[in-house]
């Protein structure tokens, strides 16, 4: 059985969480005894409120976008309202192929809160079953749209 130990703690707007587990006892020896600590950061969920903000207008430019490329500044004071810490690079990648990230490992916390919203309403849920999307947000805060529909291999 495993004991896990919750600590959560609040820095600089990021929730840190520590938890304990105790490490099984090795029979070969050399590995000292003891409890493992780690933290995690946890910001996943702090941009959910921007991009429900934000939806109704995310919701045209996709359509738009399988037209051509569509583009949105978002203003960089709200951004930082959202994460003040100094020097925060904004910027992220976010490929969407038939509804799933297909680069989930090196989108940061913004975009999986961004595809969080977009997969929870059913209107874009619907509209990204078939496409292939691509968002990306630059340094300077421009949120850029670029939407395929997918071909469909028999």
């Amino acid at each position: 059985m495993v004991n896990i130990i919750i600590a959560i703690y609040e820095s600089e707007s990021v929730i840190i969480a520590e938890y304990s587990v105790p490490l099984p006892e090795r029979t070969h020896g050399g590995a000292p005894q003891g409890n493992l600590k780690t933290r995690l950061f946890m910001t996943d969920g702090k941009f959910l409120a921007l991009w429900t903000k934000y939806l109704p207008a995310i919701r045209i430019m996709l359509k738009k976008a399988l037209n051509e490329e569509q583009q949105i500044t978002l203003s960089k004071m709200e951004l930082q309202s959202v994460d003040n810490r100094k020097n925060v690079n904004f910027s992220f990648d976010l490929e969407i192929s038939n509804g799933k990230i297909e680069n989930s490992m090196g989108v940061p916390p913004m975009g999986k809160d961004l595809f969080s919203v977009l997969n929870g309403d059913p209107l874009v849920r619907n509209f990204m079953a078939d496409k292939k999307i691509s968002i990306q947000m630059s340094r300077a805060s421009l949120l850029t749209f670029k939407c395929n529909l997918t071909s469909v291999v028999q």
